[in-house]
């Protein structure tokens, strides 16, 4: 397949199965044995779930070979419950990198990057300052010296 083609079938994918929800074309677009490299969780149908008016906004395009690259911002309003987490009604956006691999005129393998740590901190679910001060403390706890020999027994005891 061309690029251009290549690039369409991506394009068609973020715009009809995730902006329009058109989930019937899936099959025509991703190969029933595709590999998704994440490994995180973060599911279609999770998504949705949690973020119902969920968009993707296609910031980047580019093809070569038999793969396509997107940067994209992904927007939407935490309405749903998202790994346990009730929703916040908060809005989010976050910043995405995917790499997919074209075949025949499917997508048979992606890999997926995104500012999931963002997203957790913009419905509240991580609290940034508590996080850095822990991170910051960690290694001064660490470096003190441990005495080698722990007393079991108090003298005069």
């Amino acid at each position: 397949m061309s690029l251009e083609k290549n690039k369409a079938v991506v394009n068609r994918f973020l715009s009809e199965v995730f902006n329009q929800r058109n989930l019937t074309v899936i099959d025509e677009i991703v190969d029933a044995n595709a590999i998704d490299h994440y490994k995180q969780g973060l599911t279609l149908w999770l998504i949705l779930g949690a973020f119902p008016d969920f968009r993707i906004s296609i910031k980047t395009m580019i093809a070569e070979g038999d793969k396509v690259a997107v940067i994209s911002t992904l927007y939407g309003t935490h309405q749903g419950v998202l790994m346990g987490i009730p929703p916040t009604h908060k809005p989010v956006s976050i910043v995405k990198a995917d790499i997919f691999r074209i075949a025949n005129g499917k997508i048979v393998e992606i890999w997926q990057n995104g500012d999931y740590i963002g997203l957790m901190q913009q419905i509240g679910a991580i609290d940034v300052q508590r996080l850095t001060y822990h991170l910051q403390v960690a290694p001064e706890i660490s470096n003190k010296t441990q005495p080698s020999v722990v007393a079991t027994q108090v003298k005069g005891a």
